[in-house]
C-alpha cells in the first residue's frame, strides 16, 4: 500500500496475476490525464486484463515506481473508499 491505494510492484514472474478493478477510458485526453497524474508515483505498463467469464483484452496497469521501503501491508476495500468518498 501507498498510503491509503494498493499498488502494484514486480511479482515472481512476468505472468503474475493481480486481482482488480477494469476502469474503461474512451477519450484520449482522459487516457493522458490518467497517465500524467500517475506519473509521479508510478510507471505505465502494458498488460492482458482476464476476466471472470474468461474473456481477455489488452489495458495498461501503473507499477510503483519508488522504492519497495516506502510502501506498507495493508487492505484495501473498494466499498469502504467508495462510501467514504459520498
Amino acid at each position: 500500500m501507498s498510503g491509503a491505494y494498493p499498488s502494484i510492484v514486480d511479482g515472481p514472474s512476468p505472468e503474475s496475476i493481480v486481482h482488480g478493478v477494469v476502469l474503461e477510458v474512451t477519450s484520449l485526453l482522459v487516457v493522458r490525464r490518467i497517465a500524467e497524474y500517475q506519473s509521479f508515483s508510478y510507471v505505465k505498463h502494458d498488460c492482458i486484463i482476464r476476466f471472470e467469464d474468461g474473456e481477455s483484452l489488452s489495458g495498461v496497469t501503473f507499477k510503483w515506481r519508488g522504492p519497495a521501503e516506502d510502501l506498507q501491508e495493508g487492505i484495501f476495500d473498494l466499498l469502504e473508499w467508495k462510501s467514504k468518498k459520498k
